[in-house]
């Protein structure tokens, strides 16, 4: 218990306070192109190599307050624009309205470019030391620069950048800072106006002074509540003015009466109609299939879409969601991860109208006695195929499975595989190497290539526990290609825009520009594809949010690709609607049915 104690205190010295300023560690990184070694497992923890030593402290304080166990998550950006991505670490610390605990910021770590890291709070100036929940990067004021959005429990916070390698807090002057408790948030053009908006997810009306006390079932002991001993939250849509500022439209937009316990969100065009649609997990209530209309008004359509409960008709309690087109007929479906003895839940999209697929596909086998925060999707081959990172860890004692005895909330994480052709998933965490031995209470995961060498590693974030870096080493002998969609501004990722690749006489497939997936994250905006065998893109097309379409032909493979808006301005276009290749009889109609 001593050396736990000693360990932990260590790791909160050098993860939470400290900054680097010691010499670049040597890299470990390979570098784009080289071959790696075959015998290496699939996914290794270079954390340590890499320079990474943050650590999540939750302030636990022995009263089960119940924003302890849900944080947090991390950011992927490329804050000093120099094509390395780096990392954003969100932090606890000091809940609000509680004595006690230490006031900690989170934490900025710069990358290298030689497969280090080295953290660069102090010097960009953020001191951001709020209560974290999780963080969505976008550039909001189209310089160029991508952003930083923080919500907490409490006031959210907007770190603006200035180009320079600094940031400033901007919350107030941006008109945001909401004090409730936000458990998700994404950036998105809803309008289509090329300036990005802020959706934000809140969870439960959380209040200190009258914190709920819950027990383990059968037992006396002291445990975390769960939502339904709160009330609902309605969530909040946020207009960027093109200003600097934000305006609060939620009424106008029809959604400010909509209460429930958000925890995850995603944003895509959901019914083929052109426009963007906000889907929310929420905790233990109903989800929500917000669907836009021409007006810019949303209507809650989830119980007609058939995605608000699962196939039994329960209620879930829904963390975190991610989007990806699981069958390849270019309709975006969803899988969302949920909490112990009840299964996460692949939604296939079937032209407007959802179907919960998880007996069929064998999710519900293989996620039955897991909690799960983070997920992400990644091509670990480059073969096309899709693998699956659960990041899990428990919320409460309900079950009392003791996988980690320093941690009683510990589950370890899994990693599923994706058939396209069987449209099953298959657990294979067992080959996947040791980094998957260790049990422990994760949350957010995100997506990045922080080597750039062309495939898809990992972050994954720990409550109360350390960050870790996980690099790809899969075996693979295949292309690939990552896409930067570029919108109209010429120089911000076009989040909405849709991207697909056809390569190799395989059906081609399409991918969100979106970063806002998982649990409390945000990850690379680089599309990626696995090519296999095929050294080019036959097809590369881009939809983007205002119907222009822009296609390129025999794209080499091994790049990153920069798509930008400005050649389907210039006339490098078709002017269709973007989703008539698979347009099924009535997808693509604006719902608006009746309760």
């Amino acid at each position: 218990m001593t050396a736990t104690i000693a360990t932990a205190l260590l790791w909160l010295t050098a993860g939470c306070e400290s900054e680097s300023t010691s010499p670049p560690p040597k890299a470990t990184g390979q570098t784009p192109g080289e071959t790696r070694e075959q015998d290496l497992p699939w996914l290794t923890d270079v954390t340590a190599q890499a320079g990474i030593d943050f650590v999540h402290d939750k302030h636990e304080t022995g009263e089960f307050r119940f924003p302890e166990i849900n944080g947090a998550g991390v950011g992927v950006l490329d804050y000093d624009n120099d094509g390395f991505y780096d990392l954003y670490f969100v932090q606890g610390g000091q809940l609000p309205g509680v004595e006690g605990g230490r006031l900690l910021s989170d934490q900025l770590y710069r990358n290298r470019g030689d497969g280090t890291f080295e953290n660069v709070t102090r010097r960009a100036g953020i001191n951001a030391t709020g209560f974290g929940m999780g963080v969505v990067c976008g550039d909001y004021d189209n310089d160029g620069d991508v952003d930083v959005f923080v919500y907490n429990t409490g006031p959210d916070t907007l770190l603006r950048n200035n180009g320079d390698g600094t940031f400033t807090d901007v919350t107030a002057e941006a008109n945001l800072g909401d004090p409730r408790w936000g458990d998700g948030a994404a950036f998105l053009d809803y309008d289509a106006d090329g300036w990005l908006d802020l959706f934000i997810c809140n969870y439960v009306a959380w209040d200190p002074a009258h914190e709920r006390k819950c027990t383990i079932r059968d037992t006396a002991q002291r445990d975390y509540c769960g939502p339904i001993t709160h009330d609902a939250e309605p969530d909040t849509l946020y207009h960027n003015n093109g200003d600097g500022t934000f305006t609060d439209v939620s009424v106008e937009a029809g959604i400010h009466e909509l209460t429930g316990t958000g925890m995850g969100v995603g944003v895509a065009d959901f019914n083929g109609d052109g426009l963007q649609d906000i889907y929310v997990g929420n905790d233990a209530r109903p989800n929500r299939m917000l669907i836009q209309q021409p007006d810019h008004t949303f209507l809650d359509l989830a119980n007609e879409m058939l995605v608000d409960r699962n196939e039994w008709g329960d209620e879930q309690s829904s963390m975190g969601i991610t989007i990806e087109d699981f069958n390849l007929d270019g309709r975006f479906d969803l899988l969302l991860g949920h909490f112990w003895d009840d299964p996460n839940t692949i939604y296939l999209n079937e032209g407007g109208l959802f179907r919960d697929a998880s007996r069929r596909t064998r999710l519900r086998i293989a996620t039955r006695r897991v909690t799960t925060f983070g997920m992400s999707v990644l091509d670990l081959f480059n073969d096309g195929n899709m693998q699956i990172l659960l990041g899990n860890g428990k919320a409460n004692m309900a079950s009392k499975v003791i996988r980690n005895e320093s941690n009683p909330y510990a589950e370890p994480d899994l990693l599923l595989a994706w058939s396209f052709e069987d449209q099953q998933f298959t657990d294979v965490t067992d080959q996947a190497g040791p980094v998957f031995d260790t049990a422990l209470c994760t949350r957010g995961t995100a997506i990045i290539d922080y080597d750039n060498d062309g495939d898809m590693d990992l972050v994954v974030f720990s409550n109360n526990g350390p960050a870790r870096l996980l690099r790809n080493n899969a075996p693979k002998s295949s292309h690939w290609l990552m896409v930067r969609a570029v919108g109209p501004d010429g120089v911000r990722d076009a989040y909405g825009a849709v991207v697909e690749v056809e390569a190799g006489g395989k059906k081609p497939r399409r991918r969100p520009v979106y970063v806002a997936y998982s649990y409390c994250s945000s990850c690379d905006p680089r599309v990626h594809f696995g090519l296999g065998k095929a050294t080019v893109a036959d097809r590369v097309t881009v939809y983007w949010l205002d119907g222009r379409v822009s296609t390129w032909h025999n794209v080499p493979a091994d790049q990153v690709f920069v798509a930008r808006y400005a050649d389907a301005a210039a006339g490098n276009s078709n002017r269709q609607d973007w989703d008539t290749t698979f347009r099924p009889p009535g997808y693509g109609r604006t719902l608006s049915l009746s309760r």
